[in-house]
């Protein structure tokens, strides 16, 4: 008979060595989860965030922060008013609406990006919707602006919270015409209202560099800036933004929510767009079963296509709105 003997004290060092990288693992995810998920703003002015905007941006990081405060201050110097809604889970989000110097029942309902808010991802576009005799709705997520809220909601939360606010608008006008767009996560969020109930006022909607989802958009960020691995650090991300949000990761999926589309979409994206990459646009448009358009803007970085090239933009938008009202 072989007995086996065993060194008990190397196996407990294994042990508390594993017991040790699982608690760091856990850490690092913990507080992932809340320079990702917890409401934040990215100042320009910290160190950090200036480096990765310039990453995410390019070289014109400074001009476009210029643009988007000059035209932000044009825009809220038109007469608008403040509005709220509250949300499912009991939440005040507030926005701003613009109603048009001209009488109209055309309303143009904008979901603004990640740690942004509509003044600023809206700032010049809003202006060119009112030009073009629409009212404007910019609304401010929740964990975003003036709005409440711990937890970003990666449009995973914001979908359903984009109904209250069309539930106000149709309010208002009851048999009016809706235009539904967003920019970046406003985009995955505008794409992702399509698999639910939409008001029949809804009459197309538009999507500005929208991704995929949480999970492939974290993925590729850590891949491409910090040269990672996504597993397990996306994934244990995500099973805390569950426990402590509420929501996972992968819930909910631009491309498989545009499926069910019953209204006309079109779609924009930068070919230079670093942080939320072509090919995830261009997998949204292939699932899209409806009336569809795609349009690139060739050297535009992230949610930056209408400061890049205001003319493609604007013709474009104009074109593709002007038999659905």
């Amino acid at each position: 008979m072989v007995f086996l003997s065993f060194d008990w004290g190397l196996l407990f060092i294994i042990a508390a060595a594993l017991a040790l990288v699982a608690l760091c693992l856990c850490a690092i995810a913990f507080t992932a989860f809340k320079m990702i998920v917890g409401r934040h703003a990215m100042d320009p002015a910290n160190p950090f965030y200036a480096s990765l905007l310039r990453k995410l941006l390019g070289d014109y990081v400074e001009e476009l922060a210029k643009y988007i405060e000059e035209e932000s201050e044009r825009l809220l110097a038109l007469p608008h008013e403040d509005v709220t809604v509250t949300t499912d889970d009991g939440l005040k989000l507030m926005g701003r609406f613009f109603e048009n110097s001209v009488q109209t029942d055309k309303t143009v309902v904008c979901m603004h990006g990640y740690t942004s808010d509509g003044k600023r991802d809206f700032a010049a576009i809003a202006q060119f919707y009112l030009d073009e005799g629409y009212n404007v709705l910019l609304p401010e997520h929740r964990a975003h602006g003036r709005s409440e809220g711990k937890y970003i909601g990666f449009g995973v939360l914001d979908r359903r919270d984009a109904l209250k606010w069309l539930k106000l608008v149709t309010d208002k006008y009851p048999n009016g015409k809706i235009v539904l767009t967003g920019i970046s996560m406003g985009g995955a969020t505008v794409l992702q209202t399509l698999d639910l109930e939409l008001p029949d006022n809804v009459k197309a909607v538009i999507a500005d560099c929208p991704f995929t989802s949480v999970k492939a958009e974290l993925s590729f960020q850590i891949k491409r800036l910090f040269h990672l691995p996504p597993f397990p650090l996306v994934n244990l991300t995500g099973a805390v933004c569950k426990r402590v949000a509420g929501y996972s990761f992968d819930e909910v999926d631009s491309k498989e929510s545009v499926k069910y589309a019953k209204v006309p979409v079109l779609f924009i994206h930068g070919g230079a767009d670093a942080f939320v990459p072509l090919f995830m646009s261009e997998e949204c448009f292939a699932h899209c079963p409806t009336e569809k358009k795609f349009v690139l803007v060739e050297g535009a970085a992230h949610g930056s296509s209408h400061f890049k090239n205001k003319g493609l933009y604007e013709s474009s938008v104009r074109e593709f709105l002007t038999d659905k009202f």
